[in-house]
């Protein structure tokens, strides 16, 4: 139940995670193993939220993409956090 309420917050903390990832990449602020691995997150969601979404979407197909979604939420918090963190530390 909890999780059927909060899965657009997930969905929403996921993309989150990618759009600042790619905004960090484009200032070069990642280095290069973390980039490579949230690139290789970010494009297998995208791509799986594509092909789903004009293809044959079934329920059953959510599971194996819902770690990847936790993941990249993860890392939109921790960018997040990380980036106030600094700002309130900075003169």
């Amino acid at each position: 139940m909890a999780m059927h309420l909060t899965h657009w917050l997930w969905i929403i903390m996921a993309f989150a995670g990618i759009v600042i990832s790619v905004v960090q990449f484009k200032r070069g602020q990642l280095e290069p193993v973390p980039l490579f691995i949230l690139s290789l997150l970010s494009m297998t969601v995208i791509y799986f939220l594509t092909i789903h979404m004009v293809g044959f979407p079934i329920a059953r197909y959510n599971i194996p993409i819902l770690p990847l979604l936790f993941l990249l939420a993860a890392v939109g918090l921790a960018r997040i956090a990380t980036y106030l963190v600094r700002s309130k530390t900075d003169p």
